[in-house]
């Protein structure tokens, strides 16, 4: 997967202040605003949205999911034997999704490209106080890989949860075998932190993850959006 960046390219954040005593205000989103030369449709959308879901936008991207399931299911995490306890109901699941997001736990954003839904990028496990850290996990519907969204989207995500969401570090893991996803942190420059042996039950069995991170500390020479376009 290539991201197609050339030197007439902008981008910009347009995001609210919402991070406030660890509760989210409604409806903050990330806009992505790119320019570029007219193309045959691999290039990038010229706008990108990323925005916190909540109830309709839930069940749209449960929808997605669901349609893009033979496309997703090869890397979709799984329940190991003896700990399966069935899918929730879809409103036990927008009610845990919505606290988890007001308490500031999770944060599911929505991926939009030229007004349609393309993906996800979630940044979940958040924990505060000495430790200020999150985990990020994203996925794109087939028809929109390989035009340079995924790339620019968890970039500003990212940059975004470690200034406006005032954590210190978010962690990216990924399978070894998921090549497609390395290529995305490699673009961002992430720093790669080593094996997690069997650390998530992936498609059935037990899946050793590569762990890349960046701290806060670590965009102090410019932020991964600029990094990311600098780099094409």
């Amino acid at each position: 997967m290539t991201v197609p960046i050339g030197s007439g390219w902008i981008s910009r954040f347009r995001a609210l202040s919402w991070w406030r005593r660890i509760i989210l205000v409604p409806d903050p989103r990330i806009v992505a605003q790119v320019t570029h030369p007219a193309g045959d449709g691999t290039l990038p959308p010229t706008q990108l949205e990323m925005v916190p879901l909540t109830g309709c936008d839930l069940a749209d991207l449960l929808r997605l999911r669901q349609a893009e399931d033979g496309w997703l299911s090869p890397t979709n995490a799984t329940s190991p034997p003896g700990y399966v306890t069935g899918a929730p109901s879809f409103g036990t699941y927008v009610k845990a999704a919505q606290r988890d997001l007001a308490e500031g736990r999770h944060v599911t954003f929505g991926i939009w490209a030229d007004g349609e839904l393309a993906g996800e990028i979630s940044v979940g496990g958040i924990s505060r106080q000495a430790l200020c850290s999150g985990m990020a996990g994203y996925w794109l519907r087939r028809s929109r890989v390989g035009q340079g969204i995924m790339p620019l989207a968890l970039a500003s995500v990212i940059e975004f949860m470690l200034t406006e969401g005032n954590l210190h570090r978010v962690e990216v893991n990924i399978m070894p075998r998921n090549q497609a996803s390395i290529r995305v942190v490699e673009k961002l420059g992430l720093r790669a932190e080593g094996v997690r042996r069997s650390y998530l039950h992936v498609a059935g069995s037990w899946e050793d993850h590569v762990s890349y991170a960046v701290t806060a500390e670590e965009l102090a020479g410019g932020g991964l959006v600029s990094r990311l376009l600098a780099d094409h």
